[in-house]
């Protein structure tokens, strides 16, 4: 599926605002230093890349049912799983998919296929934007204790 200009705005500025915002206070909330580690953070920036919304939540799952996973650590994912599939139904309710009243198998299949296209572009800014607090949270708290 391509991306229209107008949909791709549209992203820019959810990005820019909301995107951004939500993970902010994501991050103010399970900020943990030494819990979520850089590396945690890689891993979920390569799920990332895969480029579909079901990869990343596939990462996360399997970080969850780790039995070393920490508590902490636990509910990071647990929170990132909760908010990334929340993008599923924003989607579908509030943003760019007009969903027929009577449709075909096939014109379901495609509607869906645009909402996990849409959920997977916002996700990908989310978590852009909360790695990037992640890390700037750490350069702070790393320059509080020199």
């Amino acid at each position: 599926m391509a991306v229209t200009t107008e949909q791709a705005q549209e992203i820019c500025l959810l990005s820019d605002s909301e995107l951004y915002e939500n993970a902010v206070d994501f991050v103010k909330t399970h900020y943990r230093p030494k819990k979520v580690s850089k590396a945690q953070l890689s891993g979920l920036q390569n799920a990332v890349g895969a480029g579909n919304l079901n990869e990343i939540l596939l990462y996360i799952n399997n970080r969850l049912e780790r039995r070393t996973t920490s508590e902490d650590l636990k509910n990071f994912y647990q929170a990132l799983e909760d908010y990334l599939n929340s993008l599923r139904s924003k989607v579908q309710e509030v943003r760019y998919v007009v969903k027929p009243e009577k449709t075909t198998q096939t014109q379901r299949s495609r509607v869906n296929e645009e909402i996990d296209q849409y959920a997977y572009l916002l996700a990908k800014e989310y978590i852009q934007h909360l790695i990037a607090e992640y890390n700037y949270q750490r350069t702070l708290s790393n320059a509080s204790d020199a």
